[in-house]
């Protein structure tokens, strides 16, 4: 089977969904997939959260009719917020990829704390050089 593009499986929140109070709520997008196919289809099921897990575990879809083979990785930002990582023990591609986004916030967060920190300490400490006697 040979390669063909690589994809990211971007993970979306259907908000109208999840207002009702719906259990699949999740959309997946296949991003990078270059000629509409059968895998497009799947960009139109409402998920929940076990089956974009299970989704995730794959690492590839296969196209049969095509005979090619397409590599993906996970995009799952969008569900840092529902603090779902602690039922995802099991599935490790979207538990992992979502610690990684969760991580990827609190190294920024750190950052612009420190960048506030650095500005506000330079502020409170700036002094007046004293002027240069002739």
């Amino acid at each position: 089977m040979k390669s063909g593009e690589d994809i990211v499986l971007r993970i979306t929140i259907d908000e109208k969904l999840k207002d009702l109070h719906k259990r699949k709520y999740l959309k997946v997008h296949l991003d990078g997939l270059k000629k509409r196919n059968r895998f497009t289809e799947i960009e139109n099921e409402d998920m929940g959260i076990f089956d974009v897990a299970l989704l995730g575990e794959c690492g590839q879809l296969l196209d049969l009719e095509s005979n090619l083979k397409h590599d993906f990785t996970i995009e799952a930002e969008s569900l840092v917020n529902l603090r779902v990582a602690h039922m995802l023990a099991d599935y490790s591609q979207l538990h992992d990829t979502i610690l990684a986004h969760i991580d990827e916030l609190e190294a920024a967060e750190e950052e612009e704390a420190d960048e506030e920190f650095e500005e506000d300490w330079n502020e409170e400490h700036e002094f007046d050089q004293p002027d240069e006697m002739e």
